[in-house]
């Protein structure tokens, strides 16, 4: 096998791997590590790094995703890449953003574009290349490698990075796509929903936390509840209480749910709020999410059923208290002594009522009317309630 037809083969194996970790891969980070760690063995680099793209300011953000051969050896050079910024333009990473091409420097050191040289005297690397991951026509990422030797421009891999950047570009496509769905998912919830890492910084809002708290996710994310609360004075975010409360949540590793009162603009909201750790496939908490669902008029809606019930209440209970007088009152009204003719031997009465509620219609009396005649009566009262019960009269009254 030549020469040529060698690096064309391992050349489209290297386009196989990366197609196949990009298909594979759950999130950017993921497709970005194993091709750095493909392409670094490929072409025999020690480091390889990428780069994010800023949405709202372009510029070149570091990520924490590596390959090193040797950490302890690029320790300072990880150390001076994590901590700038860059903006499109000069440079390496830089003027792959600006031109959306791959571009490669003989030797970084001798190069004054490269302002990370500037740092520090010795970073431990020499010559490098880095190509951009295209979503369109835009430029999402940047991935750059780095050799320890000076070495002159090798096109083959420049053309073949500029076909892997293509691919993962896909990655990034789909993953802001799913991203795109989850936020429509979120902004559509009644509830307020909120999302910050270990650090308490913000990842991301819903539109209802917008309109209950007052501020806008591009505002906040990025930002901790201090920082956004203490840049954002008409807005009370609460943060020393949000902040106790986070931290409860993972200490805890599990979802905690309470009611909270908030105030709003001079009025009081009661809302019930839930907070879990979010945690990737292995396990790990990387975040803590919130949900908050106003209840101020389900907590009203209670409290005047609650009202409502107290008036029936008293009502049940100031007819009881009647209806027992009505009782005594009626049963005083009624024959209580038997026999109640104690001279006559020739028959008995005995009677008894029972009522079956507090005060019962029925009434009954017996009298003679003369010598030779006993009058019994039997009568229900017509009408309901305490004073019809307690209006009849015997008719010997």
């Amino acid at each position: 096998m030549t020469e040529s037809l060698r690096e064309k083969t391992e050349s489209l194996k290297l386009l196989r791997r990366v197609a196949a970790s990009a298909n594979r891969a759950r999130t950017v980070d993921e497709a970005m590590q194993t091709c750095l760690e493909d392409i670094c063995t490929f072409i025999g680099w020690p480091v390889g790094h990428f780069y994010l793209i800023d949405d709202e300011s372009g510029e070149l953000v570091s990520t924490k995703v590596w390959h090193l051969d040797d950490p302890e050896r690029f320790k300072l050079f990880r150390e001076v890449t994590e901590s700038h910024r860059f903006k499109p333009g000069p440079g390496l990473s830089g003027h792959t953003c600006a031109t959306g091409k791959p571009t490669w420097i003989v030797d970084v050191t001798q190069d004054p574009t490269f302002r990370r040289a500037k740092f520090a005297k010795d970073l431990g690397v020499k010559a490098g290349f880095a190509f951009p991951v295209l979503v369109g026509n835009d430029v999402v990422a940047v991935l750059e490698f780095f050799s320890t030797e000076a070495m002159e421009p090798n096109e083959t891999v420049l053309e073949l990075m500029e076909s892997i950047g293509t691919q993962l570009g896909r990655v990034v496509e789909r993953t802001r796509s799913e991203a795109a769905r989850f936020k429509s998912v979120i902004d559509n919830m009644p509830a307020m929903v909120h999302l910050r890492d270990l650090d308490g910084r913000f990842i991301l809002i819903n539109r209802k936390y917008e309109e209950f708290y007052g501020v806008t996710n591009d505002f906040v994310r990025g930002k901790t509840l201090h920082e956004a609360h203490s840049q954002s004075p008409q807005t009370d975010l609460s943060p020393d209480r949000n902040v106790v409360r986070d931290d409860e949540v993972l200490a805890a590793g599990q979802a905690i749910e309470r009611e909270s009162t908030y105030f709003r603009n001079g009025k009081e909201y009661a809302v019930v709020d839930v907070r879990f750790p979010v945690t990737e496939v292995s396990g790990e908490t990387v975040a803590v999410a919130g949900i908050e669902l106003d209840i101020t008029q389900r907590k009203r809606a209670e409290e005047k059923l609650e009202e409502a019930y107290e008036i029936i209440r008293d009502q049940k209970e100031r007819m009881e208290r009647e209806l027992n007088i009505g009782r005594e009152i009626q049963m005083s009204m009624l024959p209580a002594v038997f026999p109640p003719f104690p001279d006559h031997d020739e028959f008995s009465i005995y009677a008894q009522l029972e009522p079956a509620r507090e005060v019962s219609g029925d009434f009954y009396d017996f009298y003679f009317i003369d010598d030779q005649r006993l009058c019994i009566c039997v009568g229900d009262v017509s009408g309901k309630g305490y004073r019809q019960h307690c209006s009849w009269r015997s008719p010997r009254r």
